[in-house]
């Protein structure tokens, strides 16, 4: 690099000067063409190539001519070899400047902007070279480090390939299943499961194996060496080779211990949470309206308030003024409460004043069974300065074209390469004449193909752009190179060619890839152990953690590095610690130990620790352990000791209780066998002798026990089989049940009021039935007595009364001379009266309150002929529909007369129901038009592209049929949601026109839209569907390219014209178009689009037609209601 320095900058030499470890020295650490008797080592002091570009420097430092400055004096060289002039500029690494480079000469000389810019594309490359240099050496200190730490652990720690076999192994597997690492390497990790574990879980472990996404806390049974069985817990994280996982990182812990405690006691394992505090990025848990109800540390960081300041207040309170269009916001907060993931830039400003972009990403969310909009912001501020930085003037220069290291290219505004460097045509092998006249995307990876056409617009728009991408050669194999561009401005100030710098950084990016792999590899081992794992110096200061101690206590990892241990440990247990970590600086190698902690809010812990010695260079230097929380362990041993004494207090009060009461009272198992009985069932039911002879038996046990002692007495015993079929209805609906069960026993009629309830233990598993009985002989009989008693004493009268006035239906009855005998209530309560005032009057007179309720003339006609009549009669006033039916008959008391019962029947909701069924029958039947029509075209244009892809195989047919299936899935959910809508009593709603073009522009990216004004209009979930029939029709049979879509708001209407550039559509057929089935020429289809556009939009109330275009095409003219 120093030497292609010299040669495009042409100097008298290059140097990088470099900075040796301590800072105490300034060494000429790379040269070209320098003296043999200059100075390569000496004090910083007064140097120019300290003073200029690495004390507190960040920019390039240009010195035109040096006579008259103080490096003349203060630096040696200058004064020897009578230099004049000095270009620099600073290499940094890990953020801090550590040398520079530069070239000087003997001459006074005016350094142009593309020198500039070229030196400093050249430091940037040692700086990336000085980085991976020292990527490399904490990597070898961190192998080390990690390799010590992983053979320590306790815990069987192993990686295996994408296929479950082993590639490595801690030792710890021979202590857990006693075999060694040689000879668990090389096999499949479920060859040591037990045979019943392979049984379960062979499918999940290929599934797992595939899915690429690792598993967390997986409980799996080994065979131990010896043929015992080891319970182990499992977590993995999977490891990629580009995108592709190709194996699998993992901890097995031994669980056997706390396993079989958990199964004696039917405990459910604990699963491990991320914390919401621990993410990075800045979260945001917001409301409806957008009030913030709660934020994360990274929230808090970027603002610098407290968690409590955003606490109910809206993105306005945290808002650069003036920075932010905070209606939009409000918009984008809707738009992702309903579930439409939104993206923008807002401008914020922190505690202290400074004001900072940040990206937010909002999304819907449920935070405690509410629905909320969960904010993710990243801070921008530092890409935002990033890219005011990038921006240079570079100007052609011919010898510079040609000297860079890595070549590079002169491009035409379009990507055409006009020029290129003979250094380019080595790295792509190529040579020239073969590079020039291609585009630049001829030599690029297709993924990058899409990269450059994104940037391209945006470098002539800006002048200047960095990308890194990755060529093609020549051979196939693949260059990764880092792309400088900057405009090439003409006299006029527009854009004439692009200037394109190659880096080349392949090596390093495959270095790069290959330190972080290692290096996450064992990271990853250490990061994702749910054990905490420390490390501490001979005198307990603690030296690193790995993430679980710091979860686990609640401190952060700075907070524990500035403690000891003995801070964290229970007083009571720190003479303990000591004693045993003497033991362990002497050499003796000691168990794990249970201690006692406290966390960061003075939670105490239970953790069993294993340490084991620590060395730097041979010599023990402090300690290293692992603790595992052992809390539940400790805390479930002294339950188990609780609840034994409390199972013994209160069984015997409940043996004492149940033995007293009368009731009988009995739990069984679920295959009906007793787990408790007491007194009352055994002496009145069961005949045992005493509470535990039941135990374990089934009632049918009893029941035969007594027929066999009276083998001629068919009825001395009949209770029993109900029992069974009422404790299966029990089991079987998890319920609980109420049952009569009777029968003889001992010889006597008994009946039972029976209460079963399921047992569920604490997992929620269903183990027996309790159940419960009194015996109600005695009531029933009782009861059977009093019901007939009752129902002798009901009179007829009051039956006939209740049942008259209970009718819903108005009902008058009366006499030959229309005089009103009786009315129920529902009619004398239709004129507000009581049914008093109504008999005796004149039914004509009452009718006559509600006129058009009734036509007189059926009464009339049926007092005269005696037959009876029905007839729908509507009332224009109250718009209601009643059905009026007159019956003839004899009235009683009264000889030989006649009379009328005339019964009016509210039929309102009935027709309109019919109305409303009728319509919503049309809609389905416009629906399945549409799903036809529509998945039809999709499906033609799949099968279209599936045939052109076999031949010419072009991955963008394929992308054009997903494309397609997924509009015809999003149709049937569209379609269904419609549907759906119709059983509704309001399914037109207001909808807004631009919303539905957004949507179809995005489904014909390759049509030019130009859309004018904006209303919202009365429709529902199939207007975007009507919108996308005539916009297909215009692309598809008029071979339009074009589409204009203007909007007008009329006084009640909305007008929407649907205009293109196609062939048009000839007069002859334009009445004809709308018609279902009409199709027209080679290409048309049935025809059932626009038909079903034209129902559409007469179903909103509104009118279509067409119209030629000028000076071609068509346009469709809706009328649409207009929504208030």
């Amino acid at each position: 690099i120093v030497q292609e320095t010299n040669k495009v900058l042409n100097g008298v030499c290059s140097l990088y000067n470099r900075l040796d470890d301590e800072e105490k020295s300034l060494y000429v650490f790379s040269s070209y063409n320098i003296p043999p008797d200059l100075d390569q080592r000496d004090k910083p002091t007064g140097h120019i190539c300290y003073e200029a570009t690495i004390k507190g420097r960040n920019k390039p430092v240009i010195l035109q001519n040096l006579e008259g400055t103080e490096y003349e004096q203060t630096d040696p060289n200058v004064k020897k070899y009578h230099l004049k002039s000095y270009l620099g500029y600073p290499v940094a690494r890990a953020g801090k400047a550590i040398g520079s480079l530069c070239i000087v000469d003997v001459k006074p000389r005016v350094f142009s902007p593309t020198e500039v810019y070229v030196i400093s594309v050249l430091a940037k490359a040692v700086s990336i070279e000085e980085e991976r240099l020292l990527a490399e050496q904490r990597l070898s200190d961190e192998k080390r480090y990690y390799h010590s730490l992983v053979e320590s652990l306790d815990d069987w720690v192993w990686e295996i390939d994408g296929n479950g076999i082993i590639t490595y192994s801690n030792n710890a597997v021979e202590k857990i299943l006693g075999y060694t690492a040689k000879e668990v390497v090389g096999q499949k990790m479920n060859r040591f499961w037990t045979p019943s574990q392979k049984k379960k879980s062979d499918n999940w472990f290929k599934n797992e194996l595939l899915s690429g996404k690792g598993w967390k806390n997986y409980t799996t049974s080994f065979l131990h060496k010896t043929g015992k069985m080891v319970y182990l817990e499992s977590t993995a994280i999977p490891f990629f080779d580009g995108k592709n996982c190709v194996g699998y990182r993992g901890i097995n812990r031994d669980i056997t211990e706390r396993q079989l405690i958990q199964e004696k006691l039917k405990l459910s394992e604990q699963s491990y949470y991320e914390l919401f505090n621990e993410a990075i990025d800045a979260i945001y848990i917001q409301d409806e309206k957008g009030r913030f109800i709660d934020v994360n540390k990274g929230a808090v960081k970027m603002y610098g308030y407290p968690r409590e300041y955003f606490i109910g207040k809206t993105p306005e309170f945290v808002a650069a003024p003036g920075k932010n269009d905070l209606e939009k916001v409000k918009y984008y907060l809707a738009e992702a409460y309903k579930g439409h993931t939104q993206k923008f830039e807002f401008w914020g400003k922190r505690k202290n004043g400074e004001v900072f972009p940040k990206i937010v990403r909002l999304s819907a969310g449920n935070y405690f069974g509410k629905k909320v909009v969960i904010a993710f912001a990243l801070d921008i501020t530092e890409q935002k300065r990033a890219e005011e930085e990038i921006k240079k003037n570079v100007t052609y220069y011919r010898t510079l074209f040609e000297s860079l290291p890595h070549g590079g290219e002169i491009l035409d505004i379009t990507g055409k390469i006009l020029d290129c460097s003979v250094n380019t045509a080595k790295l792509l092998g190529y040579e020239k004449e073969e590079i020039i006249g291609h585009h630049i995307t001829d030599f690029l990876r297709q993924e990058f193909k899409d990269v450059f056409k994104e940037l391209f617009p945006s470098i002539l728009k800006k002048g200047y752009g960095e990308a890194e991408v990755v060529f093609i050669t020549k051979d196939g194999s693949e260059k990764i190179v880092r792309r400088i561009a900057q405009v090439i401005y003409g006299k006029n100030k527009k854009p004439e060619a692009i200037l394109a710098l190659n880096i080349d950084v392949t090596e390093r990016r495959i270095a790069e890839y290959e330190l972080r792999k290692s290096e996450e590899k064992y990271r990853n081992l250490v990061n994702s152990s749910p054990d905490g794992i420390f490390i501490a110096d001979l005198e307990g200061n603690l030296l690193s953690v790995n993430r679980a101690v710091c979860i686990n206590l609640g401190y952060s990892e700075k907070e524990l590095l500035k403690k000891k241990i003995t801070d964290l440990i229970a007083p009571s247990y720190v003479k303990t610690f000591k004693s045993r970590l003497d033991k362990l600086m002497k050499g003796e190698r000691l168990k794990p130990f249970i201690y006692q902690i406290s966390g960061k809010d003075g939670t105490s812990y239970y953790v069993e620790t294993h340490t084991v010695p620590y060395y730097e260079k041979g010599k023990i230097v402090g300690f290293q352990g692992i603790s595992r929380d052992m809390t539940d362990y400790v805390k479930l041993m002294e339950t188990i000791q609780q609840s034994e004494k409390k199972y013994r207090e209160l069984y015997g009060m409940i043996r004492l209780v149940s033995d007293t009461v009368p009731d009988m009272i009995w739990t069984k198992d679920l295959k009906g066998n007793f787990t408790f009985t007491n007194k009352a069932i055994c002496e009145q039911l069961l005949n045992a002798k005493d509470t535990e002879e039941p135990i374990g038996k089934h009632v049918m046990y009893f029941v035969n026990r007594e027929r066999a002692k009276h083998p001629d007495d068919k009825e001395w015993f009949t209770f029993g089989e109900a029992c069974a079929d009422s404790d299966a209805i029990v089991i079987s609906s998890k319920k609980p049940g109420r049952f009569e069960e009777y029968g003889n026993v001992f010889g006597k009629f008994l009946i039972l009021d029976v209460y079963k309830a399921p047992i569920f233990d604490e997992t929620g598993k269903l183990v027996g039935t309790v159940g419960s009985a009194r015996d109600i002989t005695k009531e029933k009989e009782m009861e059977k007595e009093k019901e007939e008693f009752l129902h002798k004493i009901i009179q007829a009268k009051e039956e006939w009364e209740q049942t008259f006035d209970s009718i819903s239906d108005l009902i008058m009855i009366i006499d030959e001379n229309f005089k009103i005998i009786r009315v129920n209530k529902p009619f004398a309560q239709k004129f507000k009266k009581e049914p008093k005032e109504i008999i005796g009057k004149n039914s004509f007179d009452i009718l006559n309150l509600k006129t058009g309720c009734l036509d007189h003339k059926i009464i009339y006609e049926t007092q005269k002929d005696g037959k009876p009549r029905t007839a729908v009669l509507y009332d224009k006033n109250t718009k209601e529909y009643c059905l009026a039916t007159v019956t003839p008959f004899k009235i009683a008391n009264h000889g030989s007369k006649n009379g009328l019962i005339v019964v009016f029947r509210d039929i309102t909701d009935i027709k309109k129901s019919e109305e409303e069924l009728s319509i919503k029958q049309e809609h389905i039947k416009l629906i399945n038009k549409i799903l036809r029509h529509d998945i039809s075209n999709n499906l033609a244009v799949i099968k279209s592209a599936i045939n052109i892809y076999k031949s010419e195989k072009n991955e963008k047919l394929l992308e054009e049929a997903s494309k397609r299936v997924f509009a015809s899935v999003q149709l049937i959910r569209k379609m269904k949601d419609l549907e759906f809508s119709l059983l509704k009593k309001e399914r037109l709603r207001p909808i807004k026109i631009s919303d539905i073009i957004k949507k179809i522009k995005e489904s014909y990216l390759a049509i030019k839209f130009k859309v004018e004004g904006d209303s919202y209009i009365i429709a529902d979930e199939m207007f975007d569907s009507v919108i996308d029939n005539i916009v297909r029709n215009a692309v598809e049979h008029g071979r339009a390219s074009e589409i204009q879509i203007i909007v007008k708001e009329l006084k009640h209407e909305v007008e929407l014209k649907i205009a293109d550039n196609g062939v048009g559509i000839p007069n002859e057929i334009k009445k004809s178009i709308f018609e279902e089935g009409f199709k027209f020429g080679q290409r048309g289809h049935t025809g059932l689009g626009l038909f079903i556009v034209k129902n559409a939009i007469r179903s909103y109330g509104g009118t279509i037609t067409v119209e030629d275009n000028i000076p071609s095409g068509a346009v469709f003219i809706l009328r649409l209601q207009k929504a208030e």
